[in-house]
């Protein structure tokens, strides 16, 4: 019995830092890249998640967004990165989709704290892409701007770089 319940103490302890890591509330992870390390390169960004639809209907009168309005996803999308002209320029894979045709290309249209790349390329009414340094790392959004409603999708998650 002993035996037993040191067990699911073990499990549940690993499952427990396994959901911590996860939402971000992990150990930070110590050669996680810095936001000034975003830089010329293959990244990858690996969505954990999203808005829910119904969340970006017509009663949406903002292109802003809260975490409070995420929600977790498994099985989330991955998006290859392309970072070129010393941080300049994005470029970013991804299914073919309503409104999107990748590659979607941007320029940084930011100088400060987060890194923002407005989209004009690959999508029909542009978007935006955004870096930022979260707790285990650098955290991504990918936004797609709608016609007539000002959101389509929005994800977020861990970007790496590209082994």
């Amino acid at each position: 019995m002993r035996k037993h319940i040191k067990t699911i103490a073990a499990v549940t302890a690993i499952v427990c830092c396994a959901l911590q890591h996860a939402s971000g509330q992990g150990a930070p992870i110590g050669d996680a890249p810095k936001l000034d390390q975003f830089i010329d390169g293959r990244w990858v960004l690996r969505i954990d998640r999203a808005i829910l639809v119904e969340r970006l209907g017509l009663n949406r009168h903002s292109e802003q967004v809260d975490e409070s309005e995420y929600r977790r996803i498994s099985k989330g999308s991955t998006y290859p990165i392309l970072v070129s002209d010393r941080g300049a320029r994005v470029e970013i894979d991804g299914e073919k989709r309503t409104a999107v045709h990748p590659p979607m290309k941007g320029v940084r249209s930011s100088s400060t704290e987060p890194i923002v790349y407005k989209l004009d390329d690959g999508t029909f009414a542009g978007g935006r892409f955004v870096v930022w340094s979260g707790k285990n790392g650098l955290q991504g959004e990918l936004t797609i701007y709608g016609s007539g409603v000002p959101l389509i999708s929005s994800e977020r998650g861990l970007i790496s770089r590209q082994h």
